[in-house]
C-alpha cells in the first residue's frame, strides 16, 4: 500500500477543518496524514521542522489574510499548495494560482467533495512541473557547455565577457582573456588516434577548470582552441602568473591504466581589458593574435601589444583572392543509412591563407566581406576553384557524387548570375544534377520573391538547392515550404545538443524527429552538420536523417576523389563497431586502448562550422 499523503491544513474553523478531513478519509484513491493548525504562525514554524507532501490553506486566518497567505506559504514550502476560499473568495482563489497555488476548492461539503482530487492533481501537477524544469536546466546547460569537454562553448563564453565589460563598467577594475591551443594536436591524433585526441582535449579543459576561481570561467572554442576569462587581472604580471600556472598543470603527465604519457603542451596568448573595451569577439581575436606572436617567438606565453593587431580588413581579403590566398577544401557528405553509408557528395569549403595570421577560417572573414560589399568576389572565386576542379575530375568520375558550392544572397541576386553559372558547368563537363548550390537565410533570402525566381531557373535546369545552417539566422519554417529547395540542412547547434556524454537529450530528439518529419512530408532530404560523435549519428539516423556531415566522419580535404572509392561505405560501419568496444579491445590502437566512451566525441580537430 502506498504511504499516506502528509498533508498539512492550516484552518482556524474547527468544523471546516473536521469537515474537510472527513471527507479526505473517504478518498478511494489515497490515505492521508493530516496535520492541523489554526494560524499562518502555526502553520510557519511546521514547515520549518516537518516535511509534507502538501498544504491546504484557508484564505481567511486570525494572523493574514487573502493572497499574502498563498505568498508566503509558497516562499516557505516547494510543496504543492491547495487554498480554501469562501464563495465571496473565487477572485482570490484565482489570485492565488497567480501566485503559486496549484488549485483551490469553495468551503462547504460540495467543496470538500472535490479536495481529495484538487490534492492528488495539484501534487501530479507539482511532479511534472518539477520534471519539466529539470528537463529545461538539463537542455539549458547542455546548450551553455561543450558536449566533449563539459567547458562552455562559444556562445557562453561571449556571453560571460559580455557581462564581465558591464561589470567594469560599474565598478572599474581590470580582466584578462587567455586564448590557447595545444601544440602538436595534429600529430597527436595522427599518431595516436583521435580517440586519445578527444582524452588530451578533456584533460586541457579538466586541469584548467581546477586551477580558476568559481567567479573566472573556462570554454573550449572548437577543436583545439580554449578560452579562460579572468574575471579581476589586477595586473599584467599577475596574468602571466597565472597563464605559467595553467601551463604546468596541463603538461603534467596522463596516465591510462598502468602507462603514462608526457602531458600536452600549450601555448597562451593573453589581452587584458577595462570598461569601455573592445566586444567579445574582438577580444578573442586580439588574444588569439597574441598566441600566434607567442608561436612565432618560440616563447610559451604572450600578451598582446598593438603592433600584433593584425585585424582582417576588407581591402586586405580583395587583394587575397587576386593574390591566390584563398584555398577551396571539400568535406565528404555521408549517408546516415546503416546499411548504405557510404560517400554521397562534397561540401566545398574556402578558407584564407593569411600571410601573418595562418589559414583563417570563413566564419571570421566572410561577414567582414559582407558587409564590405565584396563577398561576391570571394564566391565568384570559389566558383571558378570549383568548376576548374570539376572540369579536370569529370574524365575520371563514374559515380553520382555531387559537388555542393555554397551562394551568398548577394552573389545570388546579380544579374546573369544563373545564365553564367551553367554555362561555367557545362564548358567543365559537370552534370547539373551532380551540382548543389547551398543558400543561407539572411534577410535578402528572408524576403524572398526575387530569391525563388533565381531558384527556380537553377531547379529548372537541373540544379539541386539546399538551405543552409537551419535553425540559426533567419531561419524560418515558412521558408521550408515557400523557397525551392531540395535538401533541408540542419544546423550544427541542434546536433550538438542531442548529446552528452552517453546520454541523449531527449527534448532535442524530439524536436529534431518533428524537424525532420516536416521537411520529409515537405518531400526534402535532410542533412545534418556537425556530426561530432558517434552517438549523434546514431541518433541522426534512427530519426531519419539523410545525409551527415562532421569531424567525427571525416575532416575537410584539400584534393576529394569525385569517383567511387573501395571500402567507403564500410567505414562508418567500423567505425561504430570501433565505439562500442571495450577498453583495451580497439584495433589499430597505438596506444592499445580504447579510451572513450561510445559516443564521445572523435571530431576534435577545428570546429565543424564551417559554412562556406
Amino acid at each position: 500500500m502506498a504511504n499516506p499523503v502528509r498533508l498539512l491544513m492550516i484552518e482556524d474553523d474547527a468544523t471546516h477543518a473536521r469537515l474537510a478531513v472527513l471527507s479526505l478519509n473517504r478518498s478511494l484513491r489515497s490515505q492521508y496524514d493530516v496535520t492541523c493548525v489554526g494560524t499562518l504562525a502555526a502553520g510557519r514554524e511546521k514547515l520549518s521542522s516537518e516535511e509534507f507532501d502538501a498544504v491546504v490553506a484557508d484564505l481567511n486566518l486570525p494572523d493574514s489574510s487573502g493572497s499574502g497567505i498563498v505568498a508566503e506559504v509558497c516562499d516557505l514550502t516547494d510543496c504543492p499548495v491547495v487554498v480554501i476560499t469562501s464563495t465571496a473568495e473565487v477572485d482570490e482563489g484565482l489570485k492565488s494560482l497567480e501566485l503559486g497555488a496549484q488549485d483551490y476548492v469553495v468551503k462547504g461539503a460540495h467543496g470538500y467533495a472535490t479536495l481529495d482530487r484538487a490534492i492528488t492533481y495539484a501534487i501530479e501537477r507539482h511532479r511534472i512541473s518539477a520534471q519539466l524544469q529539470s528537463r529545461n536546466q538539463e537542455l539549458a546547460d547542455l546548450l551553455r557547455h561543450d558536449a566533449m569537454t563539459g567547458a562552455l562553448n562559444r556562445t557562453e563564453i561571449f556571453r560571460r565577457i559580455d557581462a564581465a565589460r558591464l561589470a567594469l563598467d560599474a565598478e572599474p577594475g581590470q580582466a584578462a582573456l587567455l586564448f590557447m591551443d595545444v601544440d602538436g594536436f595534429k600529430q597527436i591524433n595522427d599518431s595516436h588516434g583521435h580517440g586519445w585526441g578527444d582524452e588530451v582535449l578533456c584533460a586541457v579543459a579538466g586541469r584548467l577548470q581546477g586551477q580558476v576561481r568559481e567567479r573566472d570561467a573556462v570554454a573550449r572554442l572548437g577543436g583545439d582552441e580554449f578560452v579562460v576569462l579572468l574575471r579581476d587581472a589586477p595586473s599584467s604580471e599577475f596574468v602571466s602568473t597565472i597563464a605559467q600556472r595553467f601551463i604546468s598543470a596541463i603538461g603534467a603527465p596522463l596516465r591510462d591504466g598502468g602507462q603514462e604519457f608526457p602531458g600536452p603542451r600549450v601555448t597562451i596568448g593573453y589581452v587584458t581589458f577595462d570598461s569601455g573595451h573592445e566586444s567579445a569577439d574582438e577580444l578573442i581575436k586580439r588574444a588569439d593574435q597574441a598566441m600566434y606572436a607567442a608561436r612565432r617567438d618560440a616563447t610559451p606565453t604572450a600578451q598582446f601589444q598593438p603592433k600584433q593587431d593584425l585585424a582582417l580588413r576588407s581591402d586586405e581579403l580583395l587583394e587575397a583572392v587576386g593574390a591566390g590566398e584563398l584555398v577551396v577544401h571539400y568535406q565528404k557528405v555521408w549517408s546516415c543509412d546503416p546499411a548504405s553509408s557510404g560517400i554521397v557528395g562534397y561540401e566545398a569549403l574556402v578558407r584564407w591563407q593569411h600571410p601573418d595570421l595562418g589559414l583563417v577560417r570563413p566564419q571570421d572573414f566572410i561577414p567582414m566581406a559582407e558587409q564590405a560589399g565584396i563577398v561576391a568576389e570571394v564566391d565568384q572565386w570559389v566558383l571558378e576553384s570549383v568548376v576548374s576542379q570539376l572540369a579536370d575530375a569529370a574524365a575520371n568520375s563514374d559515380g553520382a557524387r555531387w559537388t555542393a558550392v555554397n551562394v551568398s544572397a548577394h552573389s545570388l541576386l546579380r544579374d546573369g548570375f544563373v545564365a553564367a553559372f551553367m554555362s561555367s558547368l557545362e564548358q567543365a563537363g559537370w552534370p547539373a544534377e551532380r551540382i548543389v548550390v547551398e543558400v543561407t537565410e539572411t534577410a535578402e533570402i528572408a524576403s524572398f520573391d526575387s530569391a525563388r525566381l533565381v531558384l527556380d531557373q537553377l531547379r529548372a535546369r537541373g540544379v539541386r538547392v539546399a538551405l543552409d545552417d537551419f535553425g540559426a539566422g533567419y531561419a524560418s519554417i515558412r521558408n521550408l515550404y515557400a523557397l525551392p529547395i531540395d535538401i533541408l540542412k540542419i544546423d550544427q547547434g541542434f546536433v550538438a545538443g542531442l548529446s552528452s556524454g552517453n546520454r541523449v537529450n531527449q527534448v532535442a530528439a524530439r524536436f529534431l524527429e518533428g524537424l525532420v518529419g516536416l521537411a520529409k512530408h515537405l518531400g526534402l532530404r535532410v542533412c545534418a552538420e556537425g556530426v561530432e560523435t558517434a552517438r549523434q549519428y546514431r541518433v541522426l539516423s534512427d530519426l531519419g536523417v539523410d545525409w551527415a556531415q562532421g569531424y567525427w566522419l571525416s575532416k575537410p580535404e584539400s584534393a576529394p576523389d569525385w569517383g567511387i572509392a573501395d571500402g567507403d561505405a564500410e567505414r562508418v560501419s567500423a567505425m561504430l563497431s570501433e565505439e562500442q568496444m571495450l577498453p583495451g579491445q580497439r584495433q589499430n590502437d597505438p596506444l592499445g586502448e580504447n579510451r572513450i566512451a561510445a559516443g564521445t566525441s572523435a571530431a576534435n580537430q577545428e570546429s565543424a562550422g564551417d559554412d562556406r
